[in-house]
C-alpha cells in the first residue's frame, strides 16, 4: 500500500468515526432516524444543542462563522466541518 493509500485510509476510518458520532447525537437530539432529512428538520433551538453536544463529544469548538445553511443540509457535510475543525487541534 502507497503513503497516499494509507492516508485515504486514515482519512476514511477519521471520517467515518466522525459520522458515527454525528449520526448518533442526531438521533438523540432530534428523537428520530439519524438522517439528512431529521437534520434538515431540526428547529434553531434543537440544532443549537446538537452544536453543544457535538463540540462536547468531539472535543473542540465550532466557529460560529463556521455555522451556515449548507453545514446542516446532510451529515456528510457536517462531518466535513468535524473533521476539518479537528484537524485544526492537532
Amino acid at each position: 500500500m502507497s503513503d497516499t493509500q494509507d492516508i485515504d485510509a486514515v482519512r476514511s476510518s477519521s471520517f467515518d468515526g466522525v459520522l458515527a458520532g454525528v449520526r448518533e447525537i442526531v438521533a438523540e437530539v432530534s428523537d428520530g432516524p439519524p438522517t439528512d432529512e431529521t437534520l434538515r428538520s431540526l428547529d434553531s433551538i434543537a440544532l443549537v444543542e446538537l452544536v453543544v453536544r457535538l463540540e462536547e463529544h468531539f472535543g473542540l469548538e465550532i466557529p460560529d462563522t463556521s455555522l451556515n445553511d449548507a453545514v446542516f443540509d446532510s451529515t456528510d457535510n457536517l462531518c466535513v466541518l468535524l473533521t476539518k475543525e479537528m484537524s485544526k487541534t492537532d
